[in-house]
């Protein structure tokens, strides 16, 4: 595939993340090939290298001349990405490279229908280009890249602590300069699904939400873009109650497979009489029109449509089924719950209803729960759990991940705020394995240092190579600093 970053600056960098991106096997637990070319990279390097049973990679670079008496820091990365692709886009992330793209403006930097992976491809690649480097001036460093980190950060919470011995993890995943951030509860609801025979004269169809941007969960949650589930069942709820359209559930489907991210498309088939037809029809103009304006800044380009089915299912979940699943979707929390004390347009907890499936005799909601405060992320699970309760649906929890608690008095960031006194501290708006490090790490602090990446976690992914060069030089100069930490 054609390198497309010629004559861009930073070229090390870049071209580091180009060859990441051309390596198969970046999805969550199927990391070997990434984890084998970062091991490679390292012994062709000539530096010390450690690739645990979990994929897990360590490498160890020794301090540049002058810094030998300065604290050895441990520079973090996860090596998996989310693998997302826009609906009739055909990709194999396991077998394919990505193909980025860059836009005539020679400065936003893309991939063709896909997640971009520079979450957190682009902090690898920061961290390779140091470990390359014979210029670089920085402390003794422990490079740490884990796997599963999308998921349930089985890399971090499986790393081989007794490996490491830094006090100072600079994190490439969250952005400048954060010093703090959210933990996460994922969890999986289960609720039956009765079926009946289907109906003498009625009609089917499948309506549909697309058309949005979707993102993190966490980061554009502010944003408070759409979310296709919510929207579609929203839709639906209306349709039931205020129209009275006695229709029946056949399937739902919403999301990609993760519930860190927005759904950006949701679809419905419905089983209804055919005396209802125009009445359905009009509910779908009207809810467009709602849509239009309610998200005409945040998902200007958010689509429901109505497309009447071929053929016809056998059968279609009861009455009962039915509305419980309206009733189960609209009383789910879903969007910003609080906002963070101290920092503006950040928040401090949020839930994503990310991902709706239809199993052969249930269906299955995957919930994602974020926030600073453990207090509040259990509230969240607590409402959720007595809502499954009333309802008769099953829940268990996926996992649970620490927040990382915000320090604005660490040694670190006095050490290197004025590399950013243009931007003031921050909190990471995704949950980050810091959480867990520090647990395991006692005594170290950590901070983020990352480059910024807008939308991740959807195919909308994408970087400034000029935003790049910013973030990069300002890591550099980080790691100078660090002879005074």
């Amino acid at each position: 595939m054609e390198y497309v970053f010629e004559g861009l600056e930073p070229q090390n960098v870049l071209r580091n993340f180009w060859e990441l991106s051309q390596v198969y096997s970046r999805r969550a637990d199927n990391t070997r090939g990434i984890s084998d070319y970062l091991a490679e990279f390292g012994r062709k390097c000539n530096l010390q290298v450690y690739q645990d049973e979990t994929t897990n990679v360590i490498i160890y670079k020794p301090a540049t001349p002058g810094y030998e008496h300065a604290p050895t820091v441990m520079l973090a990365a996860h090596m998996d990405m989310i693998c997302a692709a826009n609906p009739g886009v055909e990709h194999d992330f396991d077998h394919e490279p990505l193909h980025l793209v860059l836009d005539e403006d020679r400065d936003t930097i893309h991939a063709d229908g896909t997640t971009l992976g520079a979450d957190d491809g682009l902090g690898a690649a920061f961290i390779l280009t140091v470990l390359e480097s014979d210029t670089i001036a920085h402390p003794a460093i422990e490079a740490v890249f884990t796997t599963n980190e999308e998921t349930d950060m089985k890399g971090a919470w499986n790393l081989h602590y007794e490996k490491l011995s830094s006090k100072l993890i600079l994190s490439l995943d969250a952005t400048r300069l954060s010093l703090g951030g959210a933990g996460e509860l994922e969890m999986e609801l289960f609720m039956d699904r009765h079926m009946v025979p289907g109906r003498e004269g009625d009609v089917q169809a499948v309506i549909s939400v697309d058309g949005l941007i979707g993102g993190h969960s966490g980061k554009n949650a502010f944003s408070e873009r759409g979310n296709a589930n919510m929207l579609l069942v929203r839709m639906l709820s209306d349709l039931q109650r205020k129209k009275q359209v006695p229709f029946r559930i056949i399937s739902f489907t919403g999301g990609d497979y993760t519930a860190c991210a927005l759904a950006r498309d949701a679809a419905c088939a419905l089983s209804y009489p055919a005396s209802c037809q125009q009445t359905v029809q009009d509910a779908v103009e009207e809810w467009q029109a709602i849509y239009s304006s309610e998200l005409a800044v945040p998902d200007p380009d958010v689509r429901l449509s109505l497309r009447m089915a071929e053929t016809l299912q056998n059968e279609t979940c009861d009455d009962e089924t039915t509305g419980r699943f309206i009733t189960l979707l609209t009383i789910l929390p879903d969007g910003l719950c609080s906002l963070h004390k101290y920092f503006e347009h950040k928040y401090e907890s949020c839930v994503n209803e990310g991902v709706v499936e239809t199993l052969a005799d249930s269906f299955r909601i995957v919930t994602c729960i974020r926030s600073a405060l453990a207090a509040k992320k259990y509230f969240q699970l607590d409402k959720i759990q007595r809502i499954c309760e009333l309802l008769h649906v099953r829940w268990n929890v996926l996992h649970d991940l620490p927040q990382w608690e915000y320090n604005s008095n660490s040694r670190v960031a006095a050490v290197i705020s004025d590399i950013y006194s243009d931007i003031a501290p921050n909190v990471a708006q995704g949950t980050c394995e810091q959480g867990i490090f520090l647990m395991k790490m006692l005594g170290a602090e950590a901070a983020g240092v990352g480059p910024v990446v807008e939308s991740p976690h959807s195919p909308n992914e994408k970087i400034s190579a000029a935003v790049v060069a910013d973030d990069w030089a300002r890591f550099v100069k980080v790691l100078a600093a660090l002879k005074n930490y």
